[in-house]
């Protein structure tokens, strides 16, 4: 009512968003698992800093592990001012699934033990081995002296991926002959 009037200042400060930087990637070592990891650092902002891959749950550090393949986002925020986020995405790969191709040969006699089995393995990570039924690993992939009968060929990548597959080795009918007597007549 008197006139008089007031001035005053203020400055407000606002928190920086911290930035986030992928620092190191693991990659899924076989098809299918969950054995990624990536570790995310941040920089800027107000430290120290919180981590989430899910937007969720919170961490005071960028390490995340069990991550299958596919893209990942990465979050981080300010400690102390949690609604200045910020992402990052890492992609993890995955080699392809790990295969195998048989070609069987039956044993050309019945109770013969000259079948095999060739096996080419595809995908994967390249460095394979080879057993059948259970036996010592080899780098060959031709399996020989075989009798009939199932056989399971499991295959090992350099990764240590396994793959196993079925294999039934036939074999021909059993030979068989029949005697005929047949009495002569005097002529």
């Amino acid at each position: 009512d008197n006139g008089c009037t007031s001035t005053c200042e203020a400055v407000i400060n606002a928190p920086n968003t911290p930035m986030c930087q992928i620092v190191s990637i693991t990659n899924v070592e076989c098809f299918g698992e969950s054995t990624g990891a990536v570790i995310a650092t941040g920089s800027g902002g107000n430290p120290p800093y919180e981590f989430s891959i899910d937007n969720l749950t919170w961490q005071a550090t960028g390490s995340f592990t069990g991550l299958g393949a596919g893209m990942h986002a990465i979050y981080i925020r300010n400690n102390t001012s949690p609604a200045c986020v910020s992402m990052c995405a890492v992609e993890i790969e995955q080699p392809e699934e790990l295969q195998c191709l048989l070609t069987p040969n039956d044993p050309l006699c019945n109770g013969g033990s000259d079948g095999n089995i060739t096996v080419v393995a595809t995908e994967g990570t390249p460095g394979y081995e080879y057993s059948v039924n259970g036996s010592p690993w080899q780098p060959g992939h031709v399996f020989m002296g075989l009798t009939a009968g199932m056989y399971t060929v499991t295959i090992r990548d350099d990764n240590g991926c396994t793959k196993t597959c079925d294999v039934t080795l036939g074999e021909p009918p059993a030979l068989s002959c029949s005697t005929v007597v047949v009495n002569l007549q005097c002529n």
